[in-house]
């Protein structure tokens, strides 16, 4: 069966990404391998990304700018574990002391209910070059709509077109399911978490990651959909 280039470019970001896994904590199961995985899959993204928007160009612009933060105030985020560990060591290496006493103390004021982002500062990214793949992939097209809270369906079923770039959002989803399948593979929890919850578990608890990495489900209590599901949720 004949396929179209958009799907071609589908596949072959849910296959590059699974391979990937293989490539990187199939071989060596460290810190620094999650976290080149999650390095290398946002490079990925952002290839394909580029290629998508040269076949299939965004309907209206892009509304998304720097101080526009209304999907990291009003939505609880969701992401893969490689992401949460490249985020938790981005912040250790890059924040000051100061920087990440006021972190803890706004976790501490969170919960697993609240909306938001933890890594949201000043109405900007904290970790901004280490954000996930699923900030990477959400663009509006109305900041309007977003203020109010309304995106997309949470769990990526019913995408209103008048409201986000939808292709950048199913190259998300193939990038996730490729990130998921290959964890899976090698019997590791491939399901997404919460951030927020996520990360305090990483700063909070030093076996978090060993235990995660041998196979053990140490996230079922903040794991989100089944599969490549939704990356974020209200």
């Amino acid at each position: 069966m004949m396929t179209t280039p958009y799907e071609d470019l589908m596949n072959g970001a849910l296959n590059a990404v699974r391979v990937l896994v293989q490539n990187t904590l199939g071989k060596e199961r460290s810190v620094a391998a999650a976290v080149a995985l999650s390095e290398k899959t946002t490079e990925i993204t952002e290839l394909m990304i580029a290629e998508l928007m040269r076949l299939h160009p965004p309907e209206q612009p892009l509304a998304c700018a720097r101080g526009c933060d209304a999907c990291c105030r009003l939505i609880r985020v969701a992401t893969d574990v490689p992401s949460v560990v490249r985020i938790v060591m981005h912040a250790q290496t890059h924040l000051s002391q100061a920087e990440l006493l006021d972190l803890r103390d706004r976790f501490l004021e969170s919960t697993d209910q609240s909306p938001g982002c933890v890594w949201l500062v000043n109405k900007a990214c904290s970790v901004y070059g280490a954000r996930p793949v699923v900030c990477r992939v959400f663009n509006a097209y109305d900041a309007g709509a977003c203020n109010v809270g309304r995106f997309i369906d949470p769990f990526g079923v019913d995408t209103d077109r008048k409201l986000a770039e939808p292709n950048r959002i199913i190259i998300g989803a193939a990038v996730q399911d490729g990130m998921r399948q290959g964890l899976e593979s090698l019997g590791i929890d491939g399901r997404q978490v919460l951030l927020r919850a996520a990360s305090l578990r990483f700063l909070s608890q030093a076996d978090t990651f060993a235990r995660w990495i041998k196979g053990e489900r140490v996230f079922e209590d903040i794991a989100v959909g089944i599969g490549g599901g939704s990356a974020q949720v209200h």
